[in-house]
């Protein structure tokens, strides 16, 4: 397969459970810091496209999922306490 200089890469953390055999190389607490240290880098803000309020989260998802939200890819969530 062809190499693409400067484009960008997908990695991925598991935070959650993983399987015995690799448990015990790094803990819970490891894997959330090493997956939000991931997402520090700059580039990956270029993906949230758009801002919706927590409770209109499932309409949103929705249409993203349809592809009804032209131009967002992603979208950052608030929540008001509401």
């Amino acid at each position: 397969m062809p190499s693409h200089s400067g484009r960008l890469g997908i990695r991925a953390s598991q935070v959650g459970t993983v399987s015995p055999a690799r448990s015990g190389r790094r803990t819970t607490a490891d894997r959330l810091a090493f997956a939000l240290d991931l997402l520090r880098d700059p580039a990956f803000d270029a993906l949230v496209t758009g801002q919706s309020r927590f409770g209109e989260l499932p309409d949103v998802m929705a249409r993203l999922a349809a592809g009804s939200l032209l131009g967002r890819s992603a979208t950052q969530s608030t929540y008001d306490g509401g």
